[in-house]
């Protein structure tokens, strides 16, 4: 059995829970640290798990380690907080917020483990293709166009698709608008005939031995069919693309 207490009580947080409802027999959460009273209230009343204040209460429950899945400003300061007390901890991403932090969680050697939730490549759509790209069936993977996940996802997606574990160099970058229906969202959906602007990356990246991929993300692709992500991975001897 599996012990582990979460901080943060949001749409990330919540999966954490489902989770450990889902396989009773392999996962406890001993303790949901919340920041108010009316979400104390709401995780006991609708998931029968404990729900707690302070880290000190967290602490008492004896977990196994933390997941962190507070706000992405948060996340460091909370992480690092735990494993100030010799708690492990399992955080959401980013495992850091702006680029001296990251230099900070990086330079950081504490005496417990300090763990990136990066699931993405585990899912088993893209797990698949990772496999696909590594059998050889379309020769050397050579360039992909990325538009799956957003982010910090879209770039472990890219390295782990191409089978490259250093960083590449951005080529360019630019955020433009997509105009799309106002009916999709990640909590409801509603049918008003509205259009609305949401913001689209699309960047080029080139690994230093000469891979490079195409990264074209918006959010709204997660909640709406119009916009659905998709891939194509191109190789030295054929392609395989999504649908």
């Amino acid at each position: 059995m599996v012990r582990f207490a979460i901080a943060g009580s949001g749409w990330r947080a919540l999966f954490f829970i489902r989770a450990a409802k889902a396989l009773p027999e392999l996962l406890e959460v001993t303790a949901v640290q919340v920041r108010s009273e009316e979400k104390r209230r709401f995780i006991e009343g609708n998931y029968g798990v404990p729900a707690v204040m302070g880290m000190e209460e967290v602490i008492a429950t004896r977990p196994d380690f933390v997941v962190s899945a507070v706000s992405k400003k948060d996340m460091f300061t909370v992480s690092r907080a735990y494993m100030e007390r010799g708690i492990p901890v399992l955080a959401e991403t980013p495992g850091a917020f702006t680029v001296d932090e990251m230099r900070e969680a990086l330079s950081y050697e504490p005496e417990v483990s300090y763990e990136i939730a990066e699931q993405y490549s585990f899912r088993p759509r893209y797990s698949a293709l990772c496999a696909l790209s590594r059998s050889g069936i379309i020769g050397r993977p050579s360039g992909l166009y990325c538009s799956l996940a957003h982010d910090y996802h879209g770039i472990s997606l890219i390295r782990k698709i191409l089978g490259k574990e250093e960083q590449p160099e951005r080529v360019v970058r630019e955020i433009v608008g997509d105009s799309v229906p106002g009916t999709f969202d990640r909590g409801h959906d509603k049918a008003d005939g509205s259009v609305r602007t949401v913001p689209r990356t699309v960047a080029l990246y080139r690994f230093p031995t000469g891979e490079y991929a195409l990264f074209d993300f918006t959010f709204y692709q997660y909640h709406c069919p119009l916009r659905r992500p998709s891939f194509r991975l191109e190789g030295t001897k054929g392609e395989v693309r999504d649908g």
